[in-house]
């Protein structure tokens, strides 16, 4: 009875953690839910497609020159902050091919890490 209402009092104070004691469990919360939203994006989305979105046409042409000639080249439009991009999108394209669709994919692993490297950045994690 004592820890209903020690537990009753914890919540009402605010205190809304999913508990300090069970770091995994923590963990494994944040992480469903990311994988969650993650997941009902792609589904709302359906980025598979040889369509290019925004500035694609760009990231597209460096990952092509990179992987078909191994020489970094940027278009006089592309901006020098697409370097670290196309090297993650080269490592997709070398066993998959240079498509809008391998890049798409490219990016679906990168945005399915960043939330969990936040999660961690902001201390949410075990310690």
């Amino acid at each position: 009875m004592d820890s209903e209402k020690e537990a009753s009092n914890h919540y009402a104070r605010g205190n809304l953690s999913l508990g300090s004691r069970h770091p995994l469990r923590r963990d494994a919360v944040a992480l469903i839910f990311i994988a969650a939203c993650w997941m009902a994006a792609i589904i709302l989305v359906n980025p598979i497609g040889e369509f290019p979105s925004v500035d694609d046409w760009s990231y597209l042409l460096a990952v092509r020159a990179l992987v078909e000639s191994g020489e970094i080249r940027f278009s006089d439009w592309t901006g020098a902050n697409l370097l670290s991009h196309v090297a993650w999108g080269s490592l997709f394209a070398l066993p998959l091919g240079v498509s809008y669709t391998t890049l798409h994919i490219s990016t679906w692993g990168r945005s399915k890490g960043q939330p969990l490297l936040v999660f961690r950045a902001k201390g949410l994690g075990p310690n």
